[in-house]
């Protein structure tokens, strides 16, 4: 005899049609082995509504917090780095066409020397002419301005600090 379409049923979790329902309840009454089936699943359905509830083993949650610490620990220094990397990367690039066109500007090492002392001698020419100009300021500037000035230059790195504390250094998660 096949008992497929009544295992099925006996197994199902979705409620019967009338129709399926009455087959079933008659083959039940002649059939031995259907019959040991559900008496069997009754049983198993009643084990797993009276089963205790499991409880996680001791010390679980705080070694799944731990590793869910290290694990981000992990991928935020992991974003750091390729932060780095990246911006290192581009700068290397940078540098390499800067120096690939100052490279090719020139016919020979010796205009490039002459270029890069004139360059030099022009750079330090205008940081004399801006130490000048900086004395010049402060002498007409009050102490005020200067104690505004410096505070605001240390509220400034203190900003930067920690924008960088909070992008490289790792977050804790607290419980």
């Amino acid at each position: 005899m096949n008992h497929q379409p009544f295992e099925t049923w006996l197994l199902a979790d979705e409620p019967l049609t009338p129709q399926a329902q009455r087959a079933l309840q008659d083959h039940l009454q002649t059939c031995t082995d259907c019959q040991h089936l559900q008496a069997s699943w009754s049983e198993v359905l009643s084990r797993f509504q009276t089963a205790p509830e499991p409880q996680p083993a001791p010390g679980f949650v705080a070694r799944w917090q731990q590793r869910l610490d290290d694990h981000r620990r992990r991928m935020e220094r992991r974003q750091a780095l390729l932060f780095i990397a990246i911006n290192a990367g581009g700068m290397a690039f940078i540098l390499l066409l800067f120096l690939l066109l100052v490279a090719v500007s020139f016919d020979s090492p010796l205009a490039w020397l002459l270029s890069m002392s004139k360059h030099l001698a022009i750079l330090f020419a205008m940081l004399e002419a801006i130490g000048h100009a900086a004395r010049i300021i402060a002498a007409f500037m009050p102490l005020s301005w200067w104690i505004g000035l410096l505070q605001a230059g240390v509220l400034l790195l203190a900003l930067w600090l920690c924008s960088v504390q909070k992008f490289l250094l790792p977050r804790r998660v607290s419980s």
